[in-house]
């Protein structure tokens, strides 16, 4: 069309960055096939990315159906204490860890504890954690500065059992 000229239009791009996880937790494998009552290990870990903290809890939860809990083992720590728990009624493993001394000593990896499961049933199931970012209930990774919750992600694994 002559002489149309089209209004001027202001646009906004917003440009986000990236976000930092402060704190993830994670099964050493997110997925596994499986053999129907042959039992594996998986490792449960806490990635604190170098921040001091006072304590942790995982909470873990499965089907009592299709996988049973064998064995929850932690190994001795210099720094953490380490308290499992499995309630095989209602599908959860608990393991709390507490820091032995105030310290400034950031904390990097931890192995919070290796967990040996059987699988009892065929098909798909999952081992997920509870996980409520920014609340004290569920999973947790305590800052010691603060005692604010920094465990910004937790990450199950699907069990495929034949």
């Amino acid at each position: 069309i002559a002489g149309f000229r089209p209004e001027p239009t202001t646009s906004t791009r917003v440009i986000s960055k990236p976000v930092r996880v402060r704190a993830a937790m994670y099964l050493s494998m997110d997925a596994v096939q499986a053999t129907k009552n042959k039992p594996f290990t998986v490792d449960v870990m806490l990635d604190a990315k170098g921040t001091v903290i006072n304590g942790a809890d995982s909470i873990l939860t499965f089907d009592v159906k299709k996988v049973r809990i064998d064995n929850v083992v932690t190994l001795p720590s210099p720094s953490f204490l380490y308290f499992p728990k499995v309630d095989k009624q209602k599908g959860r493993v608990i393991i709390t860890a507490i820091k032995q001394t105030a310290d400034d000593t950031p904390t990097e990896v931890l192995r919070l504890a290796s967990i040996s499961v059987s699988p009892i049933a065929k098909g798909v199931t999952t081992i997920g954690f509870e996980h409520f970012p920014g609340k004290t209930n569920g999973s947790t990774a305590i800052r010691a500065s603060d005692n604010i919750n920094i465990l910004d992600t937790a990450t199950g694994m699907t069990i495929t059992t034949q």
